[in-house]
C-alpha cells in the first residue's frame, strides 16, 4: 500500500470509493431517506464536491493506494481509501500550503456556475431544507470555537471502501495527514460521524462540542479536536 496524493485522474474512483463509504451513513440518509434507491446523486455530490475541493486554496487531498501484494481491486479500482485536508490559518507555516494560481481561480469560477444549476436541477432528491439546517447548526455552533484555532489542520473527508474495512486503512490515512500537524505544532479539527468517534479518540482527538442536528431520528454534530498536547511523541 501507498499513500499519495489525489490527482485529477482520481476523482471519478475516489467518487465511487465515497458512494460505497457513505451510501448508509447516517448523515447522508437523514439528508436524504431514500439514498439507497438512488445511489447516482450521491456520485454526482461527491464527484462534484471533490472536484471543487482540488480547486480551494489550501486544501489537499490523499488516496491510499493498494498493490498486487495488499490483494485483490474491487471491480479494478485500486484506491481503497481517501482524505481530504485543509490548512487554515494566515502565518507563514500556513501560506506554504495556500498556493492559489490563475487556472485555479478560472476553475473555481466554472465549477461554481456548474454547482448552481447542479444545486437546483440535478440534486432533485437532497432535501435542501435539512442540508441548509446543519450547515446553520455547524456555523452557529462550531465557528465560535473553530476561531479561536486561527491557524489549524482541518480534516473534511476521510473514507475507506467498505471491501477494506478493518485493515488499518482509515488509521493510516489518519496518521499520515496528522504527521503535517505535528510538525508544524498546531490543532487539528473535524466532524465526526458516531461511527468515526473511536478511530480519532485513539490519535488523541477529544470532543469539544456537540449539538442536536435532529430528534427523529437524533443526528448529533460532533466537533473533535486534538491539540498539541495529543501528539504521539508527547504521549510516549
Amino acid at each position: 500500500m501507498r499513500i499519495r496524493p489525489l490527482e485529477p485522474k482520481d476523482i471519478s474512483e475516489v467518487a465511487d470509493l465515497q458512494v460505497a463509504a457513505f451510501l448508509h451513513d447516517e448523515l447522508f440518509t437523514w439528508f436524504d431517506p431514500e439514498l439507497e434507491k438512488h445511489p447516482e446523486e450521491l456520485r454526482r455530490v461527491r464527484l462534484a464536491r471533490t472536484r471543487n475541493r482540488m480547486e480551494e486554496v489550501g486544501c489537499h487531498g490523499f488516496v491510499l493506494e493498494i498493490d498486487s501484494e495488499d490483494g485483490c481491486a474491487v471491480d479494478g479500482k485500486r484506491i481503497a481509501g481517501m482524505t481530504m485536508w485543509q490548512r487554515e490559518g494566515n502565518d507563514e507555516l500556513a501560506r506554504r500550503w495556500q498556493h492559489d494560481t490563475l487556472s485555479k481561480r478560472l476553475n473555481r469560477l466554472l465549477l461554481w456556475m456548474e454547482g448552481t444549476y447542479e444545486k437546483y436541477v440535478v440534486f432533485s432528491h437532497t432535501n435542501k431544507e435539512r442540508l441548509a439546517h446543519f450547515f446553520q447548526v455547524a456555523h452557529d455552533e462550531f465557528d465560535p470555537i473553530l476561531a479561536t484555532l486561527p491557524s489549524r489542520w482541518h480534516l473534511s473527508a476521510l473514507a475507506v471502501h467498505p471491501a477494506f474495512h478493518r485493515r488499518g486503512i482509515g488509521s493510516q490515512l489518519l496518521e499520515h495527514g496528522l504527521q503535517f500537524a505535528d510538525e508544524e505544532r498546531v490543532p487539528v479539527t473535524l466532524n465526526a460521524s458516531v461511527a468515526g468517534r473511536p478511530l480519532y479518540e485513539k490519535s488523541g482527538f477529544e470532543v469539544v462540542k456537540t449539538c442536536l442536528i435532529a430528534e427523529s431520528p437524533e443526528l448529533l454534530g460532533v466537533l473533535m479536536v486534538r491539540s498539541m498536547a495529543k501528539t504521539s511523541h508527547e504521549n510516549e
